[in-house]
């Protein structure tokens, strides 16, 4: 009997000890060969969700890259920027969003949450640190131990493939060609009121805000607030006490470039939170005067 508990106790401890051993080896060799290097002209970035993806179209703005991605909380925006300084001496600004959405409690769910951990942790993995990795344990244990798979065969596909390139897999520019507004209009979804926890303060994605702050000045960049453009009437907006209350009592020292009511006809927004390809085209030629303006200014 003891025999047997002993060799169930060493069976155990294996069955545990295997899978954290192949993540910590593969983790640490795609973290050696990551490559996020930016063309050298590049001294301007933008981090943030889908807002900025659509509405900043870094082709036509000088010295510029769209660094934003759908439905990024500041977690993973703070675990990219880590790779982006260390590959990147020559940025000198940062423009992060911050949005109606990233003040509410929404946002916090959404770091830990099943959708976003199985798409993100199979990529971001091998950048976080210990303590990431345990804090995302902490909040879904479950869903990460279950992506584990999934991130082993995407880390192997990219080693097979001498793929270690992250910029196009977790950043850009995203081109929107519909101009659905006015439907949605028609049918009084603009009216629709959010959920209770759109209206209650974050605690964790404004604590990675601030993670992301302090790590910007440690690196030397400035750094910049930039709200890309709503739709007016948009109940995304409906928070927006809450949002301004944040900002000047978090933030006050941050300059907040507020683009939200940037005059565009509908049919330039895709949606009531997005610009197509039309709105991004007079947005990003504006913004890349208004960018001219504060390199000149600095």
């Amino acid at each position: 009997m003891k025999l047997f508990l002993n060799k169930t106790i060493r069976f155990s401890i294996l069955i545990f000890i295997t899978p954290v051993a192949i993540s910590l080896l593969l983790n640490s060799y795609l973290n050696n060969k990551t490559q996020f290097a930016l063309n050298k002209n590049v001294e301007n970035i933008v981090f943030g969700h889908s807002h900025p993806e659509a509405a900043f179209n870094d082709s036509l703005i000088v010295e510029f890259k769209n660094l934003a991605q759908s439905g990024e909380s500041y977690f993973y925006t703070f675990i990219k920027a880590k790779q982006v300084f260390k590959y990147n001496p020559q940025v000198k600004n940062v423009f992060i969003e911050f949005s109606n959405i990233d003040v509410s409690q929404i946002r916090d769910e959404e770091i830990w949450s099943e959708k976003y951990i199985n798409w993100r942790y199979p990529t971001y993995a091998s950048w976080m640190s210990i303590s990431e990795q345990a804090y995302l344990l902490s909040k879904n244990p479950e869903i990460v131990i279950a992506t584990l798979p999934k991130t082993y065969k995407k880390q192997i596909e990219r080693i097979r493939n001498n793929h270690f390139n992250y910029i196009k897999s977790t950043s850009g520019y995203l081109y929107l060609t519909e101009s659905k507004l006015d439907s949605l209009i028609a049918i009084k979804y603009n009216k629709q009121k959010p959920e209770d926890k759109y209206f209650i303060k974050s605690v964790d994605n404004l604590y990675y805000l601030e993670k992301l702050i302090a790590l910007c000045y440690e690196n030397n960049k400035q750094v910049y607030f930039v709200r890309s453009p709503l739709y007016k009437d948009s109940f995304y907006r409906s928070n927006e006490d809450l949002f301004q209350e944040t900002r000047k009592e978090m933030f006050p020292n941050i300059k907040f470039l507020d683009f939200v009511d940037f005059n565009i006809p509908n049919s330039y927004f895709r949606d009531l939170h997005h610009l197509n390809y039309k709105g991004a085209i007079q947005f990003s030629n504006m913004f890349n005067s208004k960018l001219r303006q504060l390199t000149t200014e600095q």
